[in-house]
């Protein structure tokens, strides 16, 4: 409901107590529901007598019971922050940071060349295709590829596997380490770099296993679970620059949640998989099935599963599909820097590599 501007003036002038406050001050005054401050406190201080963020500022007239419990609660450090304006930037302070973003590599050329690099920090990607079209291949190819050292151009950080499907396998992502740390070698060998070869004796296969931390989850309720204590991990492991949910569709493909539900919960997924990888500056990689849609004209396509909300919280979507000659093809049908896009790769014992040759 709705208060009028005599309204509001009532209200005002009966909590501060002075019938000459000016109207343009009162229009200004901002309600304290709009300070993000936990329920319990936001209702004892409206018992208190607190309505706008200004009674918690002026020191004249506030209830002293109420500026004490606010001391309790460890609010009066808090509000400064809270209710400090965002920073403002530039347009070209943004596209240089985009620019300049690290990237993840996943060894094949022609895909890296569409994302700009390699898979950017900050954003959330999706890979969607059918079974057996290379999803499950190339997150456990960037769990390894974070983990290049610095020296060779890489980000040098820690991945976090979160399987939902039981697709995660030691033994392929042992083989894809062992390919990817014996490439470093062999180009510390045409690099007579110092640097190199101290960063190369600590990047071995039993490191690179060591700094994928794998979650198992059997369901929606524990991949919730996972989202909501992601960030106090984070907080420990500030080496994180890769996060994999593979896949988070299927937590919800039982019939037991109903639609309205289901699109409430990804949402919620969703919304703290981009919240944490704007805050911890990493990379967020999802995979999604594929499910048949049928046009009004009786047509039927591919196209992503989890319905059209799901894909507004996505930077950057790759389809990916099967070609002739044992190669895949990697389509980049959005994003946020380039158009539709495409690019082959094949996958050997080695991980995901070009396909140039086809």
């Amino acid at each position: 409901m709705f208060m009028s501007d005599s309204e509001i003036y009532l209200v005002v002038w009966r909590v501060l107590g002075s019938p000459r406050l000016d109207r343009t001050r009162i229009k200004m005054l901002r309600p304290l529901t709009t300070i993000p401050l936990p329920g319990s406190a936001q209702t004892r201080l409206r018992d208190y007598g607190f309505i706008y963020y200004e009674d918690l500022c002026d020191d004249k007239g506030c209830n002293l019971e109420g500026k004490n419990l606010i001391r309790q609660w460890g609010l009066d450090e808090q509000l400064p922050s809270l209710t400090s304006p965002p920073p403002t930037k530039s347009a070209l302070d943004i596209w240089q940071e985009e620019c300049n973003a690290p990237r993840i590599v996943t060894f094949c050329k022609a895909l890296d060349d569409n994302l700009g690099g390699g898979l950017a920090v900050g954003e959330l990607t999706e890979l969607c295709g059918a079974p057996g079209s290379g999803k499950t291949q190339l997150c456990l190819q960037l769990c390894v590829d974070v983990q290049i050292p610095s020296s060779f151009g890489g980000l040098g950080g820690e991945a976090v596997f979160i399987d939902t499907d039981g697709g995660f396998t030691p033994h392929r992502l042992k083989e894809v380490a062992e390919a990817c740390v014996n490439h470093l070698r062999q180009l510390e060998l045409n690099q007579d770099f110092r640097e190199m070869d101290q960063q190369t004796n600590n990047f071995t296969v039993e490191s690179v296993m060591q700094r994928i931390h794998y979650i198992a989850t059997k369901d929606h309720l524990q991949l919730l679970a996972a989202m909501y204590s992601i960030t106090e991990f984070l907080e420990k492991k500030k080496q994180v620059k890769l996060i994999v949910v593979d896949s988070l569709a299927f937590p919800f493909r039982n019939g037991t949640l109903d639609s309205l539900l289901r699109t409430r919960l990804l949402c919620t997924v969703l919304a703290e998989l981009r919240k944490v990888a704007r805050k911890y500056s990493l990379s967020v990689l999802i995979t999604n099935h594929l499910t048949t849609k049928v046009s009004p004209g009786s047509e039927s396509h591919l196209v992503p599963a989890l319905g059209d909300s799901f894909g507004h919280y996505i930077n950057t979507r790759i389809m990916l599909g099967s070609l002739q000659q044992g190669c895949c093809a990697a389509v980049l049908i959005k994003s946020v820097r380039s158009s539709e896009l495409s690019a082959k790769f094949q996958i050997l014992k080695s991980g995901i590599r070009d396909c140039s040759s086809v």
